[in-house]
């Protein structure tokens, strides 16, 4: 069993959308806990790493390594459906804002620090209308709020395997770290961007080695 850190850092603002919003305040909510400390659900977090491993995957589908890349990746990962294939090695915890901030917050629970006060210390409101392409005036009843992460924060995810990976399960994995991009909703209105890394279980960074060891696999 090995277990590694994937840490978010927000470079722009980000919403990671529950689904709905907040009657008269946003109509965006951002997903967030009981103490009013954002993060994102575990299953979350790995579709972004099968998304960009099967984005990977899709851009190397000519070269000789593909097939032997995907079998590591159907292995980390796991199959579609409901039987065991469907069970990769690679379990995803959620992703969530560092510990020290987490105990912080738990430490003045005792001075009933009010849930709303947590959150929107971590985020802010933004606005959108929808313009009138012939008359360039706001579009009646389209004033939209959403809740988002200010940019700066940092989340951490813990990933588990149920048994040591080997190089080439290893590379794919932090390929796919490497290639996260944007996170949570509306990412195509600028929102969400942030840098992926990857850590060992110590700590210690482990991205460019890994990206050194993908490109060998690619290569071979």
């Amino acid at each position: 069993m090995a277990t590694y850190i994937l840490k978010l850092t927000l470079l722009s603002e980000a919403t990671f959308g529950r689904g709905d919003g907040v009657a008269g305040y946003v109509d965006t909510e951002v997903e967030h806990d009981d103490r009013g400390l954002p993060y994102l659900h575990g299953r979350g977090v790995k579709g972004l790493l099968t998304a960009q491993c099967a984005d990977i995957l899709g851009a190397l589908e000519s070269l000789p390594a593909h097939s032997r890349l995907a079998e590591a990746a159907t292995r980390l990962f796991g199959e579609g459906g409901s039987d065991l294939r469907a069970n990769g090695a690679l379990s995803v915890g959620p992703a969530l804002l560092p510990r020290n901030l987490r105990e912080a917050v738990e430490a003045v629970e005792a001075k009933h620090l009010p849930r709303t006060d947590v959150l929107e210390a971590l985020t802010t409101i933004r606005r959108q209308t929808s313009i009138d392409e012939k008359t360039g005036a706001a579009r009646e009843n389209t004033l939209r709020s959403m809740r988002v992460l200010i940019r700066g924060l940092v989340f951490e995810a813990t990933l588990n395997t149920d048994r040591d990976l080997d190089v080439t399960e290893r590379a794919v994995l932090v390929a796919c770290v490497k290639a996260i991009r944007r996170v949570g909703t509306h990412r195509s209105r600028g929102l969400g961007r942030v840098q992926a890394e990857l850590f060992n279980a110590t700590g210690q960074p482990i991205t460019e080695q890994g990206m050194r060891d993908f490109a060998q696999e690619v290569q071979q």
